[in-house]
């Protein structure tokens, strides 16, 4: 396919606000874009899990696909690939056809099966209307397209917290989506601000792509394409709902029994075995597997494999940790462009992961930020405390929760210095004041989307956590398997989140629901969930705060490494980075990966780093990003 190379550089950051996502809160009308009077959407998956959705004009060459997935007057979804090996599934009728990418489940069919509802849901938008469809859909994690036939019109949506990733270009050639950004590497130059952000970060929490004019689906956002009137419109993003503080559930009992009615549910569509995790097929054992989503070995933490022997020998499960494959690393880097739909560090990349898709024989997955410590815990939204006060109060149990929303300037300053965040003196020469601005400004417009997000201070750092690193960062090792399993995590599931999101901030962030849970539904089980944070549920409560209190004093004391109370190291993610790159096999691909030139990468930006490298004064997980960055644009 050829495409024209000469667009306009479009820079759209939404400031409209939502108060959830199904209710949208009144604002102007979506921005129209015209397009060539004729179109052939073209679809594309040049790259593995990576299908490519374009609008062309009718005179572009599109000899190149060869296998069609679906045609009707002038719609034409082609592929290069073969038809059996794409992600995607077709079905159509008459008056419309749908495509869909990975999978969904609806409110009135009990099962998980996404070709059963796929079906369910053409049959649903036939009979009544499409907005009603898009309403039934209970969870998921998936793109989707609908073709309009009547109305010759395609719509474009996907899960709602905006998990499932889906790029789209705009160019005077026409309109493109994809599912993996790296799709536009060779038609979109490099976007610089994107390419510090990714240095300074690891991964993009503001920026849409790498790439100029490649923009990201927002949460709750839907894309349209009008082939009368050659025009495209997105819906303003949406955001997490939350209740008014004074209409939550503050008793742990009823708050406890809706979490665990809405998992039931959850787990009552799994009817088929093959959609079990691939371990027993009871309810306890798929949940528990669930909640265990760091069992693999990952590049430096390996902890949390001996709660996963511990659960096995517990519940007879076949699993069973694995060692890395050093010598596969450089065949990784290769194509990570492949196994990834998110723009991110190898220091936040499962090497186990790819070895073990790579192998054929796909298991589960999980969802770091969306699994149930976190949503039933909620610890990962909150400030931690910063003065002895403050210390003291949560020992104590008083800590105050639902507390007032702060200035703009302290979430713009807390969004900069993420957790994962270099620090400036480590990009000298890179991170100028211009791109320091620009970080701001685009941490102001996700303020700005995210404002009306709830009514306290911590719904709105968990409304802005979701939108930053949860479907940015955390849920990267998800994507690349989706078309081989079913489940993902139950809190992708509409009713168990909301569920969770209903209850009162003094139970969840203080763990005391995902405790009662444990305690409650399988207390045989209970300690084995905890033993990933070293929490005991026999603790006395004063206990178990303190134990959590020295914990958050341990994480932020990086500068001394030392814990008083241990005299062990705490941990330190540069000396990480550092031993790891030490391996022999790390070290040699590395060396040849750093000289490496691409003209795409700024001049300034290779030269600095070349320069910090010579005298040895390159920050390890700065070495990490920028040879990640040149493996993402290796052809």
């Amino acid at each position: 396919m050829h495409f024209q190379s000469n667009f306009e550089h479009r820079k759209r950051f939404e400031n409209q606000s939502s108060r959830a996502f199904t209710r949208q809160i009144s604002s102007p009308p979506a921005a129209k874009h015209s397009f060539p009077a004729s179109f052939i959407p073209v679809f594309d998956p040049v790259i593995q899990n990576a299908p490519t959705l374009a609008v062309v004009p009718q005179y572009l060459q599109v000899h190149a696909f060869a296998n069609s997935l679906y045609s009707f007057d002038n719609i034409n979804i082609t592929t290069n690939n073969d038809v059996s090996e794409s992600s995607w599934q077709v079905v159509d009728n008459p008056a419309f056809a749908v495509l869909l990418d990975g999978h969904f489940y609806l409110d009135d069919v009990n099962t998980i099966d996404a070709e059963v509802n796929l079906q369910k849901f053409l049959h649903k938008i036939s009979v009544s209307t499409l907005a009603k469809g898009l309403k039934s859909i209970a969870g998921g994690l998936f793109n989707l397209v609908i073709v309009d036939k009547e109305r010759q019109k395609l719509l474009v949506t996907g899960d709602k917290y905006g998990v499932m990733p889906l790029y789209y270009w705009e160019s005077e050639s026409g309109f493109f989506l994809s599912g993996n950004p790296f799709a536009f590497r060779k038609v979109a130059k490099l976007s610089e601000e994107s390419v510090v952000e990714f240095l300074k970060y690891g991964y993009l929490p503001f920026a849409k792509s790498l790439f100029q004019n490649v923009e990201r689906r927002m949460p709750g956002q839907t894309l349209t394409v009008d082939l009368e009137s050659q025009r495209l419109g997105k819906t303003p993003p949406a955001i997490f709902e939350f209740k008014p503080p004074v209409y939550r559930e503050k008793e742990l009992p009823a708050a406890g029994e809706k979490v665990h009615d809405a998992l039931s549910r959850y787990f009552s569509r799994f009817d088929d075995a093959d959609y079990h995790i691939g371990l027993r097929d009871d309810y306890a054992s798929q949940l528990l597997t669930t909640w265990l989503q760091r069992f693999r070995p990952n590049l430096w933490n390996r902890g949390a494999s001996k709660s996963a022997l511990k659960l096995a020998r517990h519940y007879n499960l076949p699993v069973r940790p694995a060692p890395v494959n050093w010598d596969l690393l450089p065949d990784f880097s290769d194509d990570i462009a492949r196994h990834t739909r998110l723009a991110i560090s190898l220091e936040h990349t499962d090497v186990f992961d790819w070895q073990h898709r790579a192998s054929h024989s796909p298991d589960s997955f999980f969802m770091d930020e969306l699994s149930g410590d976190c949503i039933m815990g909620g610890q990962s939204f909150l400030d931690l405390p910063n003065d002895v006060r403050g210390m003291i109060s949560h020992i104590r149990g008083e800590d105050k929760f639902n507390t007032p929303i702060k200035s703009i300037n302290h979430y713009q300053r807390l969004l900069y210095n993420d957790v994962h965040a270099l620090p400036d003196e480590e990009l000298g020469g890179i991170l100028t004041l211009g791109y320091e601005c620009w970080f701001l400004n685009a941490a102001r417009g996700i303020l700005e989307i995210n404002r009306l997000a709830g009514h306290t201070h911590e719904d709105f750092r968990e409304s802005l956590h979701n939108f930053t690193m949860a479907r940015s960062l955390s849920v990267a090792k998800a994507i690349g398997v989706q078309q081989h399993t079913a489940c993902s995590s139950p809190f992708l599931d509409y009713e168990v989140l909301q569920s969770c999101l209903d209850t009162d901030k003094s139970l969840r962030a203080s763990d005391r629901l995902y405790n009662y849970y444990w305690n409650t539904y399988f207390p045989e089980a209970a300690i084995l969930p905890n033993e990933l944070w070293g929490r005991n549920p026999l603790d006395a409560p004063q206990i178990y705060r303190f134990k959590e209190a020295a914990r958050m004093i341990t994480r932020q004391n990086l500068v001394s490494g030392k814990n008083m109370a241990t005299g062990k190291t705490a941990v330190n993610p540069d000396a990480e980075a550092r031993k790891f790159l030490q391996h022999p096999a790390v070290k040699r691909w590395a060396a040849d990966a750093i000289d490496r030139h691409d003209r795409r990468i700024p001049d300034f930006i290779a030269n600095q780093i070349r320069r910090k490298n010579t005298e040895k004064q390159l920050n390890p997980r700065l070495m990490l990003r920028y040879i990640t960055l040149l493996s993402f644009l290796n052809d």
